[in-house]
């Protein structure tokens, strides 16, 4: 059977390419796979988690505990990875979670910033199913660099610091509005003429 035969032969069928691809859930002329259901949330997200990152990486669920000695190894490779690119400034991690275990203290958990994550896993030709996300609030769109963000955040954060240090110093004057013969009140007062 030569290609003419089957010209000729299913020349009368056809479809509209676009109900199709509507019908299957994909476009046909896309490499990218769809997202598993169980990744659709973290699309939205702008953090994600240490752990979770590394779980993707490692073609795992995010929430997945692995056990398995050479699936852990990989998790634990991808991990060690992220925390490497934290230790040396290119990923930026928020809200560290820290464990002591026998008086040493060992990093558990932190959050990250998704996009960046996807930027660094491109650079360093890792597996990441998500892409950078356009950013837009409240009906018009901002394009605010991670690096802006970064800097605002970290302006706040020394902004609320230098409140703190101002609340801690007038501390021993607010505990004396209430009693002069206060007991801690009369220790800072002890300890600061010695």
């Amino acid at each position: 059977m030569n290609i003419s035969d089957l010209d000729d032969k299913y020349g009368q069928y056809g479809f509209i390419k676009s109900d199709l691809e509507y019908l299957l859930g994909f476009d046909l002329n896309s490499d990218v796979k769809p997202l598993p259901d169980y990744l659709y949330p973290y699309k939205t997200r702008f953090g994600i988690t240490i752990k979770e990152s590394a779980n993707i990486m490692a073609g795992f669920k995010p929430m997945d505990n692995v056990t398995v000695v050479d699936k852990a190894e990989l998790f634990h490779a991808y991990l060690d990875s992220l925390w490497d690119a934290v230790d040396n400034g290119l990923l930026n991690a928020t809200k560290i979670e820290e464990e002591y275990y026998n008086d040493e203290k060992y990093r558990v958990n932190a959050i990250l910033i998704k996009d960046e994550v996807t930027i660094w896993a491109e650079k360093n030709n890792i597996q990441w199913p998500f892409g950078v996300e356009e950013r837009s609030g409240g009906g018009e769109k901002t394009k605010e660099s991670t690096d802006d963000i970064i800097k605002r955040l970290m302006a706040e954060n020394e902004k609320l610091k230098n409140e703190i240090s101002e609340v801690r110093e007038l501390l021993p004057i607010l505990l004396k509005t209430y009693r002069d013969d206060d007991p801690l009140t009369l220790e800072i007062e002890i300890r600061r003429e010695n």
